[in-house]
């Protein structure tokens, strides 16, 4: 193996040497730099090859050199190199006359699918196989990064939803196939908005008033989380504290209101019975304050006995057990 190459060396001396009075059957030039757009290379992709024998320049053309250099690769290949894979295609050694570079540093022939075709393939996949909803938009998270791929063929894009996304996002794959085989891909990751309503204060709202659409706004924001289906505007609730102008009204800044206390503890009242278009009425020690519609303890006062009654809005109590002829 030693004694070859060896022998290989000396004859790439004598090759390179300018033959006295004749020229070499196979002449070759190579460039420094040259790019390919296969997978595997042949001399002819990397060097000018040149003869009077055409049988034999197109053996040479054709004799294979190995893998092509992979995404951003360089591949050097050299003199030597050229030889030994010349002399295994039955192409002898005295035959070959080089010019130009001692060797040749070869890189991919590439294209490069742009951040903006990667983002349209993925957006019309999602709008097609997975429409929005209503009240619900895509919006880009993250952006996509450009696809290279070797130039060799058309570049087709195939996008499919990724199965375990982030919670709240979208995930879509985007592949790069050229002539049918798989190159290189990204991902494409987009965001659940939804549309929300918010209330907001229109005007000051003094701590005790009450929340109404005459001091309030509805505005719709966009959200990361879907809208609670309870959601309702917080009318009728009082504020807590001094609410300014285009606060947004969250829980904490309102509260239930305090019904006015009609029916104090101690005081006298007229418990009321109503049935079939006659009234009964008599006197009671209310136990309880008791506000509208609130079923408190009163004591009779003739029978001293203790009953449950409702308070009513003129400030008697009813009876639980109360008919009406209505």
């Amino acid at each position: 193996m030693v004694k070859s190459l060896i022998a290989v060396a000396v004859l790439t001396t004598q090759c390179t040497t300018a033959l006295a009075g004749a020229e070499a059957p196979l002449r070759l030039y190579l460039p420094r730099n040259v790019m390919v757009n296969s997978e595997t290379m042949s001399l002819g992709m990397i060097a000018v090859v040149r003869g009077d024998d055409r049988g034999l320049v197109k053996k040479a053309v054709a004799t294979p050199l190995g893998r092509a250099p992979w995404s951003k690769e360089k591949l050097v290949v050299d003199r030597r190199t050229i030889l030994t894979c010349l002399a295994s295609n039955g192409i002898e050694v005295e035959e070959v006359e080089f010019a130009g570079a001692a060797e040749v540093s070869v890189f991919r022939k590439e294209i490069t699918v742009n951040v903006d075709d990667v983002g349209k393939a993925a957006l019309v996949f999602l709008q097609k196989n997975s429409p929005a909803p209503d009240g619900v938009r895509y919006e880009l998270s993250r952006r996509p990064k450009a696809i290279t791929v070797p130039s060799h063929g058309p570049v087709d894009l195939h996008c499919q939803l990724d199965g375990n996304p982030p919670q709240g996002f979208l995930k879509v794959n985007v592949q790069a196939f050229v002539n049918q085989r798989p190159q290189a891909q990204t991902s494409v990751l987009y965001r659940l908005v939804y549309t929300n309503r918010q209330v907001v204060a229109s005007k000051e709202i003094p701590a005790g008033e009450v929340i109404t659409d005459q001091n309030t706004r509805i505005n719709k924001v966009a959200s990361g989380l879907p809208e609670q289906p309870e959601w309702k505007p917080p009318y009728g609730m009082v504020a807590r504290r001094l609410v300014r102008p285009g606060t947004v009204i969250r829980q904490g800044l309102f509260r239930e209101p305090i019904e006015k206390v009609i029916v104090k503890r101690n005081e006298m009242v007229t418990v009321k019975i109503e049935a079939d278009g006659f009234v009964i009425s008599c006197l009671a020690k209310a136990l309880q304050d008791g506000r509208l519609d609130e079923s408190i303890k009163v004591r009779n006062i003739d029978s001293n006995r203790i009953i449950i009654a409702r308070v009513a809005d003129d400030g008697t109590v009813r009876p639980p057990f109360e008919r009406t002829g209505k």
